[in-house]
């Protein structure tokens, strides 16, 4: 299930026996990522559909390594509760290497006079700045994504005065200033409602500075969590307590190449989500699940990152630019639950030096730590295995927001997953 990357190389001319393989050329070859046990069928959609851009109209990116610009949209018009069946990002060419992520949030009305006007998300207020509430997105690498057809995800319901906030990161690490880009997104939805309504649910490590890489590690873990408490505030009036899970997609940056979303039922980690150790930022794909998956009442997730740091000197801190961190994961499940999102990030109270501090004070006396001492690392570590967290459970509609200090999030039993079928014969497989 690991992300698997294929070299590849074709000429235009046929051999003619195995002794006259002809080269390539500079053209015919290539390097393509792909799951290959996840492959994607795409369904006839056929029929009454009808399709919408969430486009950004010829945006001057600024000569600066990141930029988060926003644009506001609503789905009001609709006039009746359809179904989101499909999305797909729509890159501009030669856009490729500058936008590395699309996501669109559902978040409270805005006034009418930033409806279809753009700005910097994270400048102009609260506000009006990218709430908490991932509708769906895009990331470096990904694919279209079709719901499974007895699902579909809701937009224009009546009471929904909701709106779409996309949100656009710019990576410009060349500091180039004659970038213009109409990137966006495309939905495609129908009249024709489908038996569920899927929901998404993100959960992992809390973006921000309590979320540390130190330098010159080579299996440097860190991990988000959602618990039991969490997310029973969803799952208890849902039918049978319980929703089903079809699809997760991870996202981390640069340093990161494992990641696994755990899933846990009473305490005992059962088979996860999604596990990739050879996860790569440049394909962020949206995993389908073989077989839809329950979530229920008692159990819990954990999102586990491994990074690789040897090519940093300093802290790596958790945030919005390529190079800062994250450890993300979105659950895609349905029916839809009334909770969005559930995160956890460590309070460092077994440092007796930073634990009273704020985050900014604590990254600036950790800054200052000799990394490259192993002891100094290796405390460091010791120190995150024992340190307690900072959980957080929020829902948009109906709004609620929840903090509590709690320790990290153990499996009482791990799992290892069975053994593969392949029979072995005489060192073959």
């Amino acid at each position: 299930d690991d992300t698997v990357r294929i070299i590849f190389a074709h000429s235009e001319d046929d051999p003619n026996d195995e002794n006259d393989l002809r080269w390539h050329g500079t053209e015919g070859r290539g390097v393509k990522f792909m799951y290959l046990l996840n492959a994607v069928t795409k369904p006839d959609l056929s029929g009454n559909i009808i399709t919408r851009d969430m486009i950004q109209t010829n945006y001057h990116v600024p000569p600066q390594v990141t930029t988060y610009r926003c644009k506001a949209f609503t789905l009001s018009n609709l006039g009746k509760k359809h179904h989101m069946i499909k999305f797909e990002s729509h890159i501009q060419r030669g856009m490729e290497p500058y936008v590395h992520h699309i996501l669109v949030y559902k978040c409270p009305p805005l006034s009418k006079e930033w409806i279809n006007k753009d700005y910097f998300c994270y400048l102009n207020g609260r506000e009006v700045a990218p709430c908490g509430s991932v509708f769906f997105g895009w990331e470096y690498g990904g694919q279209d994504f079709y719901f499974p057809d007895n699902v579909g995800m809701p937009i224009g319901e009546p009471e929904d005065d909701a709106t779409y906030i996309m949100e656009v990161h710019y990576n410009n690490p060349e500091l180039r200033s004659d970038l213009v880009d109409s990137s966006g997104m495309r939905i495609t939805f129908t009249p024709d409602l489908r038996k569920y309504d899927a929901g998404l649910l993100t959960t992992g490590v809390q973006i921000g500075p309590t979320h540390m890489i130190p330098p010159h590690e080579t299996d440097f873990v860190n991990t988000g969590f959602c618990q039991a408490e969490c997310l029973e505030q969803g799952l208890k009036d849902m039918p049978g307590q319980q929703v089903k899970v079809f699809a997760a997609w991870q996202h981390s940056h640069l340093l990161a190449y494992a990641m696994t979303t755990k899933h846990l039922r009473n305490g005992k980690e059962i088979e996860p989500f999604a596990d990739d150790q050879a996860y790569d930022f440049n394909y962020q794909q949206i995993r389908l699940l073989r077989k839809e998956v329950p979530l229920k009442m008692g159990d819990s997730l954990i999102t586990q990152c491994t990074y690789d740091s040897t090519s940093r000197t300093n802290l790596t801190l958790g945030g919005e630019a390529t190079t800062d961190e994250m450890c993300i994961s979105f659950i895609f499940y349905y029916p839809r639950m009334p909770l969005d999102g559930c995160l956890a990030d460590p309070i460092f109270d077994t440092i007796p030096e930073i634990k009273d501090m704020k985050p900014p004070e604590q990254v600036k006396f950790l800054q200052g730590y000799n990394w490259k001492d192993r002891h100094a690392r290796l405390l460091f570590r010791n120190n995150m295995e024992k340190t307690k967290y900072r959980s957080s459970c929020y829902a948009r509609n109906p709004s609620f927001l929840n903090f509590k200090t709690v320790d990290r999030l153990r499996p009482t039993e791990i799992y290892h997953p069975p053994q593969r079928d392949c029979q072995k014969d005489n060192g073959q497989v």
